[in-house]
């Protein structure tokens, strides 16, 4: 915004950063006459990654993200190494938060010795391959989308001054 950038997207990888990339770029568009938006590029993948994931559970070193490893950099991947590792989840709350209805992140180290979230031993390079394609698809049409997407004025609607410096 400082450098005259009209629109911008943050792209975040982490779903612990999710709401706080959400109010970098809502403080980014009500502090600057940029409009800057937030998007967590795993749900871009998700729709395709549903159709041909083997596990349940999508969240951190497993199905998912070691299968775009693989087709990235599968040099890097100890596929002898992966294993499958669980979190604790409830009706509404999951200690990684992966439920949709309440956020909480816990400390990784009371519920797994693994740091897995998931089942990373059903990752395939080709799955790797349809989580990057999808995501690069959608992003790209996202991308076009927020390039078109309109600036409108803004307006004040309120009828006094308001507290304006308030200090977070």
């Amino acid at each position: 915004a400082y450098h005259g950038f009209e629109k911008i997207v943050l792209v975040n990888g982490h779903g612990s950063n999710v709401p706080l990339v959400d109010t970098i770029a809502r403080r980014t568009t009500l502090g600057t006459d940029s409009l800057c938006a937030a998007v967590h590029y795993p749900w871009l993948a998700m729709e395709a990654f549903n159709a041909i994931k083997e596990t349940e559970v999508a969240a951190h070193a497993d199905e998912f993200e070691t299968s775009l490893y693989l087709h990235l950099a599968p040099e890097r991947v100890q596929m002898e190494k992966a294993t499958a590792d669980d979190d604790v989840m409830g009706a509404y709350v999951s200690s990684d938060s992966t439920s949709p209805y309440a956020r909480f992140n816990d400390y990784w180290s009371r519920w797994t010795d693994s740091g897995v979230h998931g089942d990373a031993r059903a990752a395939t390079a080709a799955k790797g391959e349809v989580i990057f394609e999808a995501t690069v698809s959608r992003m790209l049409e996202l991308v076009a989308e927020w390039r078109a997407w309109p600036i409108a004025e803004r307006r004040d609607f309120h009828e006094r001054p308001v507290q304006s410096r308030i200090r977070w």
